[in-house]
């Protein structure tokens, strides 16, 4: 078993905050601005919050949003093999990951193939990354590492370097 502790608790060590000092909330003017823009527009981050995120892992469902059901069966497919391929001490990074019901699919191949990796799931929102991470929750592997980084894809490119 990992070294992880108790199965169905996740310390605040797992989950890094790798946020910007830089990095502030939207404002009332970045609103205005892409509501003037042309063509209209809300900023994207404005869906990404704790209700919109659980709002879009509902859709994933749905049996007409197709792409998620098409790419776990490839995933079960070809997941050794793609597993085969990542090189043993390797890090993954998943930008945006949501509820890790596709990434849970290789993590579980690397593990079957005995590869040590660390994986960081990155997520905007600390308590969905809480919720998420329950499902690899410590224990569920024996060479994979699950950790959450706390933060928007620019912070994930930035920590990446």
């Amino acid at each position: 078993m990992g070294s992880y502790g108790s199965q169905h608790e996740l310390s605040t060590a797992d989950i890094i905050d790798i946020r910007s000092k830089s990095e502030k909330l939207l404002s009332s003017n970045d609103i205005e601005v892409s509501l003037k823009a042309k063509p209209p527009s809300f900023p994207s981050l404005l869906l990404w919050n704790e209700e919109g995120l659980k709002r879009f892992e509902a859709v994933t469902y749905a049996k007409e949003y197709y792409l998620t059901d098409c790419e776990i069966e490839l995933l079960k497919e070809h997941s050794h093999e793609i597993a085969s391929k990542i090189e043993p001490h390797s890090v993954i990074v998943e930008l945006g990951s949501g509820c890790l019901r596709k990434i849970a699919i290789l993590l579980q191949a690397l593990d079957e193939l005995r590869k040590p990796v660390d994986y960081y799931a990155l997520d905007l929102s600390r308590p969905e990354l809480e919720r998420t991470l329950q499902a690899v929750s410590p224990g569920t592997f024996q060479y994979v590492k699950c950790r959450g980084l706390f933060g928007s894809y620019d912070d994930g490119l930035e920590w990446l370097q």
